[in-house]
């Protein structure tokens, strides 16, 4: 920004205002006897303000500038008349529309129109203001060097662009990580960081730069809606951002209820702004109060309720919210500041942008590191749901679910007179028996024997086995039952007799499962019935075989 020695001259109160309803041409204005000599804030709430500025009141060398500059705030408004008067005792009036204005933008919010003087000093000043949407445009003119105010221009245009990039970037970054992370609050920040985006482009003048026909007006509306909308779109992004117990229920309510009135100020400019020109800027600042107390109430109960998100959410906020604050008290017209005050809520908005882009990058990894969590533990509890908890074969649930194919066989396998195991050498005996075929049906799978094995119920386990035939098939698993019989009496040697298994063999029907597990259910009984220690398979012909009869006693 400019120094201290290229200060601006105020006129305001170096000048005397004439006001009115309706346009007064320069000749009648001068005639006029109401020249109010000693203005205040509200004497300019009218729609046309002559403002008549002696040359006697300013600095000699402003009087004398030749490349001088008529400065003020560029908040909508039709249009200026300027008249200046000169000790030679020429005039110049020129009129320069809401378009002309828009083109000589200047610093941040501003405009900076040139008063083409040639050099010669002026005696008297004179400007009409237009139908503004505030009176800040009379409030707030000065003049102004063409060399200082063009070297405010471009360092705001730097620092401008400089934070629409960071926003941008924020935003870029939010939609990135909501393509890998669907995470609602990531939506909302980029939202609200293509907002502040669109507000800073808009109020900062940026917008005369890439829309040069953009008017004034146009300019204004689309300033006040992105920045209501933005804080609009803050409700949900905290609600969504902080953990859910963090929040009771009624601040939700009040987040709820602040959510259409911020949406409604979007469009309150708009809907308002030329009929209630003068009240327009209190009343649609006013409509931030609620959200402010609101975001201080919430971030104390989060911090009391120990969130974490809270702090990144303070640490990013409080200062934006701090001089969103001091542009409410503003906005209410409770007092002027300099134009520099304005450069902080942007410089803050930046600074808001990069903080929220670490604080979301950290709560997408504390969300991402729960969801892990949660899905490791939902495995977990599905692989216990599934396993039969003595063999650790999966369990007739996981059967249940099995998908089956055509060359697929289906076996029912039970041990032979397991209630005699259990009745003469009790329940730990009969355990170790069904552990035993629990582990060598296990490594008959990881052998890729079998395709998988489980245990049904008690002493029956099933089997998936895949084979062109049954007889191929029965081969396999004859030779697999008989090894299950040796590894019992090896293991378990406390049994005085061999324990054997009957088997049951079905090949799989297409989309019939419950028709193939009735068939190896009934070779299994069969087998049961002929002697046990046996298999027995069905054939699609609805035959049914059995082999590897029991060998008689020596």
């Amino acid at each position: 920004m400019a120094g201290a020695g290229n200060a601006a001259e105020p006129l305001y109160q170096k000048s005397c205002l004439l006001a009115g309803e309706r346009p007064v041409d320069i000749r009648i204005a001068k005639q006029k006897s109401s020249w109010n000599c000693s203005p205040d804030i509200g004497d300019a709430n009218y729609p046309y303000v002559w403002i008549r500025v002696d040359a006697r009141n300013l600095t000699s060398d402003y009087a004398g500038t030749e490349d001088l500059r008529l400065a003020s705030d560029a908040m909508a408004f039709e249009g200026l008349q300027l008249h200046m008067e000169f000790t030679d005792g020429s005039s110049v009036s020129r009129y320069y529309d809401s378009r002309a204005i828009a083109q000589n933008f200047g610093a941040g919010t501003w405009f900076t129109l040139p008063l083409k003087t040639n050099g010669k000093p002026l005696s008297a000043l004179y400007v009409r203001v237009d139908r503004p949407m505030g009176s800040l445009v009379t409030r707030m003119m000065e003049l102004d060097r063409g060399a200082a105010a063009d070297a405010e221009k471009l360092t705001a245009m730097i620092v401008f662009a400089l934070i629409v990039g960071m926003m941008l970037l924020a935003a870029f970054y939010s939609v990135s990580l909501f393509v890998v992370m669907h995470a609602r609050f990531v939506l909302y920040h980029a939202f609200i960081a293509i907002l502040l985006t669109i507000y800073t482009v808009a109020s900062s003048s940026l917008i005369f730069v890439f829309f040069p026909e953009t008017t004034l007006w146009v300019r204004s509306i689309l300033s006040y809606g992105a920045a209501a909308m933005s804080m609009a779109m803050l409700v949900p992004f905290l609600f969504s951002f902080l953990e859910r117990e963090a929040v009771a229920p009624v601040m939700r309510w009040l987040g709820l209820a602040f959510f259409p009135l911020a949406c409604f100020a979007a469009i309150f400019v708009p809907l308002f702004g030329r009929e209630m020109a003068f009240g327009i800027r209190p009343i649609y600042h006013l409509f931030f109060v609620p959200g402010a107390l609101l975001f201080v109430a919430l971030c104390i109960q989060a911090w009391r309720r120990n969130s974490r998100a809270v702090q990144y959410v303070i640490l990013a906020w409080a200062l934006p919210i701090a001089m969103a604050v001091e542009r409410v008290f503003r906005g209410l017209n409770l007092y002027s500041a300099p134009v520099e005050w304005d450069f902080g809520f942007y410089v803050a908005m930046g600074y808001e942008a990069i903080v929220m882009v670490m604080a979301v990058a950290w709560r997408v990894s504390q969300l991402r590191g729960e969801r892990d969590k949660a899905v490791a533990s939902h495995n977990e509890l599905t692989v216990l749901a599934e396993t039969d908890g003595l063999t650790g074969l999966p369990n007739r649930r996981s059967f249940d679910q099995q998908e089956w194919m055509h060359d697929d066989h289906l076996v029912l396998l039970d041990v032979d007179h397991f209630k005699k195991v259990n009745d003469r050498y009790g329940h730990l005996i009969g355990d170790a028996v069904l552990k035993v075929i629990g582990r060598e049906l296990a490594a008959a799978v990881e052998d890729r024997v079998l395709v998988r094995a489980w245990r049904l119920g008690g002493e029956e386990f099933g089997a998936l086995i895949v084979g062109r035939s049954g007889d191929v098939v029965s081969e396999v698993l004859d030779g697999l039952r008989q090894a299950i019989s040796e590894t019992i009496a090896s293991e378990v040697p406390v049994l005085e007799d061999p324990v054997t298994m009957s088997a049951g063999l079905a090949q799989t029907e297409e989309g019939s499962l419950p028709k193939t597990y009735r068939s190896a259910d009934a070779a299994l009984y069969r087998a049961k019935g002929l002697g046990r220690n046996r298999i027995c398979y069905s054939q699609n012909n609805g035959h049914s075989i059995i082999i590897f009869e029991r060998p008689a006693a020596a």
